[in-house]
Parts: structure tokens; sequence; C-alpha cells
């Protein structure tokens, strides 16, 4: 789970600019992109707990998303 990148101030931005919010899970999660995940969600994904279910699950934007969404109008055209 290294194709992510952890910051709750991010994650704000993604949800102001309503982006796709996306349920990632380290075990199931082809890792086509980066993602965007809150503080502590690497973490939390990287440990299982068979008792609790969805545990290893996060919730992700992905990063060329942002990076899309952000992007000078001219870039968007292009």
């Amino acid at each position: 789970m290294h194709n992510c990148i952890e910051s709750d101030a991010l994650m704000g931005m993604c949800r102001a600019l309503s982006l796709v919010e996306r349920r990632i899970c380290s075990a199931t999660t082809i890792m086509d992109d980066i993602y965007i995940v809150g503080a502590g969600s690497i973490d939390k994904m990287e440990r299982t707990m068979p008792d609790v279910p969805n545990y290893n699950v996060a919730q992700a934007f992905k990063l060329s998303d942002y990076l899309l969404a952000t992007a000078p109008v001219d870039v968007k055209e292009a």
C-alpha cells in the first residue's frame, strides 16, 4: 500500500470539489493510480481484524482526479 498520500487537508479539498469518493482496500484494490487517503488510513489498511467487517477499507480519492479538477482551464481543454 505505497500508492497513497495521507493528507486530511487534501481529503477536505477533494470533498469540497465534489470528486468521486472511492473505497479502497490493500488486499483487493489494484493500485492503478495514486490515492489520497486520510491520516492513519495506510496503517489501518495494512492491519487485519477478522472480527470487524470492512476494517481495512479506507475512503479515498484518485490523485489524477484531483489534479485534473485543479488544473488551469487551458490544460483541461487540451
